[in-house]
């Protein structure tokens, strides 16, 4: 029976896509138990220590780990022989350090850290964790009709997270002085007591975990959505957060990860400041792979939360989602 010319395309398609050798780059920001958010936003990309640990052991048997840093050179050498992978994380959670760095120890794994200075030294909480705290620990309906009428949003009176994500997402567009006075305005009408400030990581931390050989990289100084400033602001919140890192860990900092990393988030104006400051690469969270093809300077991950299924993401790393993903490119 001969086999139909569509059919032999899609065979030949699938073997160049599975056969092509590719970097491939894993984005987490939380590694804890749902149970243990305590009413901070659990949108973020997270999972737990169990399933993460599970996640470390099929990739130290089955891939050359690698950390951001060495893209550019592997790439440049042409060296992509076998498939590459870099765990990156983004934030500075202190769970990074109490779960996911002692689970990479223990099985000989390196990542790249990815840090915003500004609320590591402040011992700050992020924006998006004070608006989630204060919706999850005040009364509900109240909340939800304070900030339908500061946000001028008609926001759905559904479940608490729902809420928040919408929120969030708007806000996060916000100028920074906006942003601020919103937040500002939900304190001074919600509860917000008893707060537990250990939510990132500290220095002494982060400078452990980089002598131990895990990376730190950049994230701005103050988590800014990068589009949204001028060049001026946009090259003072990259340089102030490399120059704070660097002064730190006593190292150049050579990798850099886009805040929020959509197309829309950063700009050429954002690429030529990350270049001329020496940067060699930058992360964004465009889900994808890499392959000598790509720019540096948009360097796609594949996400990882909890949600995120076993069978599914070893399929994905095994390159069997490919093909698939690139049909879905090509149609969009």
């Amino acid at each position: 029976m001969k086999m139909s010319s569509s059919k032999k395309k899609l065979n030949f398609y699938r073997r160049i896509i599975l056969t092509k050798p590719k970097i491939i780059i894993l984005m987490y920001h939380r590694i804890n138990n749902l149970k243990n958010i305590n009413g901070f936003f659990s949108d973020v990309l997270s999972t737990s220590p169990a399933n993460f640990e599970r996640q470390i052991k099929f990739i130290s048997k089955n891939f050359r780990v690698i950390l951001l840093r060495d893209i550019p050179d592997i790439v440049k050498n042409k060296k992509i022989k076998n498939n590459y992978l870099a765990i990156t994380f983004d934030d500075g959670y202190k769970d990074n350090y109490d779960h996911a760095f002692y689970i990479m120890e223990k099985h000989k794994v390196k990542g790249t850290f990815f840090i915003c200075p500004e609320y590591i030294s402040s011992n700050k909480i992020y924006w998006w964790d004070e608006i989630s705290y204060i919706i999850n620990n005040n009364e509900y309906e109240a909340a939800a009709d304070f900030i339908s009428n500061q946000l001028d949003m008609k926001l759905k009176k559904t479940i608490p997270q729902k809420l928040i994500s919408s929120v969030v997402q708007k806000v996060k567009y916000f100028p920074i002085k906006k942003r601020r006075y919103f937040i500002s305005s939900l304190k001074k009408r919600f509860s917000y007591k008893n707060i537990n400030n250990n939510q990132l990581l500290r220095w002494e931390n982060i400078i452990e975990m980089e002598r131990s050989g895990m990376e730190i990289g950049a994230h701005t100084n103050n988590h800014s959505i990068l589009s949204t400033l001028n060049y001026q602001d946009q090259y003072k919140e990259i340089n102030k957060s490399k120059e704070i890192l660097k002064k730190k860990i006593k190292k150049k900092i050579k990798s850099f990860s886009y805040p929020n990393g959509k197309k829309k988030d950063f700009n050429e104006k954002t690429i030529n400041i990350l270049k001329d400051l020496n940067f060699k690469c930058a992360a964004t969270t465009i889900v994808g792979k890499n392959d000598f093809s790509t720019s540096m300077f948009n360097l796609k991950r594949i996400p990882v939360s909890y949600t995120t299924n076993g069978i599914k993401l070893r399929m994905d790393l095994k390159g069997y989602l490919d093909f698939p993903r690139k049909i879905k490119e090509s149609i969009w």
